[in-house]
């Protein structure tokens, strides 16, 4: 795993890259500038960055970095809520005190690399975001773009205006998760934002949601009409 160490005191970064070391992952070490940091990770195109709050412009140095796939260890000098609650923002990132024991460090680095790091090669949610690889590179898409899913087994496919995302979730393993919550299941294939559902033909059993007709599933009909505050027909 391909770690850079970011920070601007020379002895603890020194000390932090000794350790990495020994724990067999490589480094790209710079003190970086706050101008420089984002070129040097373009380049280098690391698993983690290691950074501190050292300096007043760390936030803007590294807010670019909240919508990457990137993850990010924070090390700070002492405690700070506002520090901490800053690195909660970031897709992956862990907050830890300086000084604190290497083995602390270390089980953070075997963490991302055995556990979070894992599913980059693949997708990961987050919030109200889904990260999804789509030609070679994570997109961060806000789950309220979403216009419709579409299941093929273990796989869901996700409209997003002229863009279609692959993802290895199954559908129904899509929609148990609480960030999914604002959209519902209309038949054994479809998917659709609750609240953009437009139009109901209980005869032919289709409806209209965000301009696109859909067929729903005599199974879905007292959960769709729940949604449209239609009352129950049992």
């Amino acid at each position: 795993m391909k770690v850079i160490i970011a920070l601007n005191t020379p002895l603890l970064a020194d000390k932090i890259q000794d350790y990495i070391v020994q724990c067999g992952h490589s480094i790209s070490y710079q003190i970086t500038e706050e101008d420089s940091l984002a070129d040097f990770i373009d380049l280098n195109e690391p698993d983690v960055l290691i950074s501190s709050f050292d300096d007043a412009g760390e936030y803007t140095r590294l807010e670019p970095y909240m919508d990457r796939f990137l993850p990010v260890i924070f090390i700070d000098t002492q405690e700070n809520r506002d520090h901490y609650e800053f690195s909660s923002k970031f897709s992956v990132s862990r907050y830890i005190v300086y000084p604190f024991p290497m083995l602390s460090l270390k089980s953070i680095l075997d963490e991302l690399e055995d556990g979070v790091h894992h599913l980059y090669s693949h997708n990961y949610v987050k919030g109200r975001y889904i990260f999804v690889r789509h030609n070679n590179e994570f997109e961060k898409i806000n789950i309220a773009d979403i216009d419709y899913l579409y299941s093929e087994g273990n796989y869901t496919n996700i409209f997003v205006g002229n863009e279609k995302y692959v993802v290895k979730y199954s559908l129904s393993k899509l929609l148990a998760l609480s960030n999914f919550d604002i959209m519902i299941r209309i038949h054994r294939n479809h998917a659709v934002q609750k609240l953009d559902i437009e139009k109901l033909n209980f005869s032919n059993r289709t409806l209209i949601a965000r301009g696109t007709t859909f067929p729903f599933g005599r199974t879905y009909t007292k959960a769709i009409r729940r949604i449209m505050n239609l009352p129950s027909r049992d």
